[in-house]
């Protein structure tokens, strides 16, 4: 990561649920201990659900998100959707970053008044952000191994990862377990998630913002 600055960094999280935005939230800081950063408190419509890739696919929505961190003028917007069967290429979700990128820049465009253009960071998760953590659950660093998580089945991820007492007919019941699970994450988590293409496509974006602010 860039050299520390004086300067804090403000970021806007946006994701599909709750549940994301406390681990990228937890993961980021701990990604760039170096700087002094903040994140944009969430907007009353980010407080719920907005449901599968409603983000990336009602422009209402986005809008709505978006014109809430440029208002307040932050300096990287993060836009994380999961990847889920899209087409991927070498580990990265290149379609859905791809929509995301066009959607940002025809919002920038429609909207020219604003003055300042936070900087850009498309989080795509392959195949959703559970396999994140279950990555940073295993107990080995060995890529080979964490690898084989990618294979574990999209309809029982959740499961494996925060166990059955965490998570119902695919839906988070225990929030408090989960927060205490992400809260735990180390520094040394990031060598696992660097196996990860779509990982280290997501520290590269994060690292050019950075360099940039």
């Amino acid at each position: 990561m860039p050299e520390s600055v004086s300067s804090s960094i403000c970021i806007h999280l946006i994701t599909e649920g709750p549940t994301d935005r406390i681990l990228l939230t937890q993961l980021i800081r701990i990604m760039i201990r170096e700087k002094s950063i903040r994140f944009l408190k969430i907007s009353s419509t980010q407080r719920t659900r907005t449901g599968k890739n409603s983000i990336i696919h009602n422009s209402s929505i986005l809008s709505k998100f978006l014109h809430h961190g440029f208002h307040r003028n932050v300096d990287i917007i993060i836009i994380c959707v999961d990847n889920d069967e899209a087409h991927e290429q070498d580990g990265i979700g290149v379609e859905i970053k791809k929509i995301i990128q066009e959607a940002y820049t025809d919002f920038c465009k429609d909207n020219s008044y604003y003055s300042k253009i936070p900087c850009l960071v498309s989080a795509v998760p392959i195949k959703t952000l559970d396999y994140w953590m279950k990555v940073i659950l295993e107990r080995t660093y060995d890529c080979t191994k964490i690898s084989q998580v990618m294979t574990i089945a999209k309809g029982s991820i959740k499961e494996e990862t925060y166990g059955e007492k965490c998570v119902f007919r695919g839906q988070f019941i225990d929030d408090k377990a989960i927060k205490e699970m992400v809260d735990s994450i180390e520094p040394t988590s990031l060598k696992k998630l660097r196996c990860l293409p779509s990982f280290n496509d997501f520290e590269e974006q994060l690292s050019a913002c950075l360099s940039q602010n």
